[in-house]
């Protein structure tokens, strides 16, 4: 079997939520990625993103996968999912098989963030699987309904409220000391 072809993308920051990744965006580093083939149940890589948040899956053969983010990292909430494009590694000729399939986290239904159906032949090289993500407080003034936050972690606006409070009362004390 051929076992020439690659897929690669990026974890990163959508800053301006437009779902593409602009040169300003930085990158998200040890974001878990995991490769799985729709043949092979057993077949399974995961890799870490970089300090670009690049990943890449290399020597793979042909066959139709999808490539998952399980976990997310800490403060941030999946915004897009971007399938990529696949192209042939020797001549850069766009491939006419299938990209593949995004889809958005939905806890509700237990569906991760991936791309499914992603065709790959012989010598085909697949970039721009990209996975988007947004800081907490911005995905709170901007989406609708608001993200699920994980268990323990208080809203944004409760923890500026806090901190907003701990001043006050930091202020409150030592002026207080001072009669």
């Amino acid at each position: 079997a051929s076992t020439d072809s690659e897929l690669s993308g990026y974890v990163f920051v959508d800053l301006d939520i437009d779902n593409v990744r602009d040169p300003f965006e930085a990158g998200i580093a040890d974001v878990e990625i995991v490769l799985t083939m729709l043949s092979d149940p057993d077949f399974s890589i995961t890799a870490l993103t970089n300090k670009s948040g690049f990943y890449q899956f290399i020597g793979l053969d042909a066959g139709t996968y999808s490539i998952t983010q399980p976990t997310f990292p800490l403060g941030v909430r999946n915004t897009c999912v971007r399938a990529g494009e696949l192209t042939d590694i020797e001549t850069g000729d766009p491939l006419s098989s299938a990209a593949g399939t995004p889809f958005l986290l939905d806890q509700s239904q237990g569906i991760l963030p991936h791309i499914e159906g992603i065709e790959l032949s012989a010598r085909a090289l697949g970039t721009g699987y990209n996975f988007g993500q947004v800081y907490l407080g911005k995905a709170w003034l901007t989406t609708d309904p608001p993200p699920i936050i994980p268990e323990g972690v208080p809203e944004p606006g409760t923890v500026l409220l806090l901190a907003i409070g701990g001043m006050l009362l930091g202020t409150a004390r030592r002026r207080g000391g001072r009669g």
